[in-house]
């Protein structure tokens, strides 16, 4: 008899006290986001091999050995989960963006559309009643509206670059703190890793801070031979071991640069849609508002100078615009100067007609004025709709991809319950054999040999 048995039996409180502390752990993480299930892999001690005497020949266990604490995860579905958010990241923006800039030119059936009717229709209703002041003036007050519609609409888009270029800059300052977040985790871990500890929390921390990246930026995550993380984008380090490397955001007009070269950054998921969108996208629709305002000055203007005012004088210009931003009335249009009339007297308003039917003139692109105002309007219509349906089945991807990361590091707290049912059990048969083992000793201690 030796003090095998209590080492033996103190081996065993020892894993089952670990395995009651790691499931309650994981119970008490059962609703922290990315957290991974952890378990507690136990192996046979080294026995005592050749072991000879009075306890017979052959091999001697000494109890159990806690070998590690693992963590319930997969590389291959942490990397899809990231492309994944990335792409949701990247649509989700897109989605709503075009959401708000689909309102830009009003509701359907109402604001420009709605405004070019009723200017067209003012000159049908002047060539009724050519010298009226009154039908003038409505004249006046329906290209009015046009012109309002019109410089509204530069002005939303100025607020949704605005907005741009707010979030650019909010989400260039996130980037870089999760970098550096992932950069301390980096070396955390390492320092863990030497010291024979599971890093398992910070391992879970750190891929919370890649998916965001991901979902940011776009941004690759590499998990290096020595557990350090490297994360590019668009092959450019933005973590590489201990070190992060930050991103500038400037404008207006945008940009993002790398600040340690001045080289522009690339980036995907958000960030990327945002200064695409603040580019691009809303070049693109000023473009087409400027084409509405110049299309729309030309036509009317060489229109308009066919015809004779109210005194008999040949009509000026009506409209002036270098573009959508700055289209008004030209600064001699009033009631008087509407060229209402095709030959000069007061009661003709043949010409009046004449402008009414540019609602279905060609301008030099083409289409008429109200086909462009339209094509605007789809345009917006099928990036917003398009954007919403990729944002929807990016979600549905997302959260395909999150089940099976539940599936796999998820934790169960009836599981975890009745695994502690069972490490309880252990716990208290250990805690037997030490008080059975405590015994024996105590008797052949105590109880034997020769007594005086």
């Amino acid at each position: 008899m030796g003090f095998t048995g209590l080492t033996i039996g103190a081996s065993g409180l020892v894993a089952a006290q670990r395995r009651l502390e790691t499931a309650a752990h994981n119970i008490a993480n059962a609703n922290t986001d990315g957290y991974s299930r952890q378990r507690v892999e136990a192996v046979a001690a080294a026995p005592l091999v050749q072991h000879r005497g009075i306890f017979g020949p052959g091999a001697a266990g000494q109890g159990v050995s806690i070998e590690a604490v693992s963590r319930a995860s997969d590389t291959l579905v942490a990397a899809t989960h990231r492309e994944s958010v990335a792409q949701a990241g990247s649509w989700t923006t897109r989605a709503d963006f075009y959401a708000q800039a689909e309102t830009i030119l009003g509701p359907l059936g109402s604001g420009t559309t709605q405004a070019m009717s009723d200017f067209w229709n003012s000159w049908e209703s002047l060539s009724q009643s050519p010298d009226s002041i009154t039908s003038r003036n409505i004249v006046i007050d329906a290209a009015s509206q046009v012109v309002n519609s019109i410089n509204g609409a530069v002005q939303r888009v100025d607020g949704l670059l605005a907005d741009l270029n707010n979030a650019q800059h909010a989400t260039t300052t996130q980037v870089n703190d999760l970098a550096q977040s992932v950069a301390l985790l980096n070396a955390q871990i390492k320092d863990a890793s030497v010291g024979a500890n599971a890093p398992n929390d910070l391992l879970d921390k750190r891929d919370v801070a890649l998916a965001e990246l991901a979902r940011l930026t776009g941004a690759s995550s590499h998990i290096e031979a020595d557990g350090d993380a490297r994360v590019t984008i668009n092959g450019m380090a933005l973590v590489d071991g201990a070190h992060s490397y930050a991103i500038e955001s400037s404008g207006p007009p945008p940009a993002l640069s790398w600040s340690v070269d001045g080289s522009p950054v690339a980036a995907r998921g958000q960030l990327g849609s945002i200064f695409e969108l603040a580019t691009t996208g809303v070049a693109t629709i000023m473009s087409q508002l400027d084409d509405i305002a110049l299309q729309l000055t030309d036509l009317v203007n060489t229109t308009h100078a066919g015809g004779f005012d109210l005194d008999g004088a040949a009509g000026g210009d009506f409209f002036a615009a270098t573009g959508a931003r700055d289209l008004s009335l030209a600064a001699g249009i009033n009631a008087r100067t509407i060229a209402a009339s095709a030959s000069g007297e007061p009661t003709d308003g043949n010409h009046a007609l004449v402008m009414g039917d540019l609602r279905t003139q060609g301008t030099s692109s083409g289409s008429t004025v109200d086909q462009l105002v339209n094509a605007l309007q789809g345009h917006l219509g099928v990036e917003a709709a398009t954007s919403a349906r990729q944002a929807q089945f990016a979600d549905v991807v997302v959260g395909g991809v999150e089940a099976k990361i539940a599936d796999i590091s998820g934790v169960s707290t009836d599981e975890e319950l009745t695994d502690m049912l069972q490490y309880q059990r252990a716990f208290e048969a250990a805690a037997r054999v030490i008080t059975v083992m405590d015994s024996m000793l105590d008797k052949l201690i105590n109880g034997t040999g020769t007594t005086r």
